[in-house]
């Protein structure tokens, strides 16, 4: 399940896995690879999505992944979620 401290934790550097593993954060177990890679593909998806490069299918599929998330709010974390460089 992801949850918002899940979301915070991947945006908190940028989803950049190796900065992440750098900076010990790792240690704290907050998101396993599973996870860090799920939401590396969420936040891949909803680009295409937004630039509208994707089939109805994409996006049925992309939809029913939501389920993974603990709440719509937390969804919305990662969808409104603006890389800082």
């Amino acid at each position: 399940m992801i949850t918002p401290g899940k979301v915070n934790e991947w945006t908190w550097c940028d989803g950049d896995s190796d900065g992440y593993s750098r900076s010990g954060r790792w240690k704290k177990n907050i998101l396993t690879d599973e996870e860090w890679n799920f939401i590396d593909r969420m936040v891949s998806e909803i680009g295409l999505i937004r630039k509208d490069l994707v089939a109805d299918s994409f996006k049925e599929a992309h939809e029913k992944k939501k389920e993974r998330f603990d709440s719509i709010e937390t969804y919305e974390l990662l969808r409104n979620y603006k890389p800082k460089s």
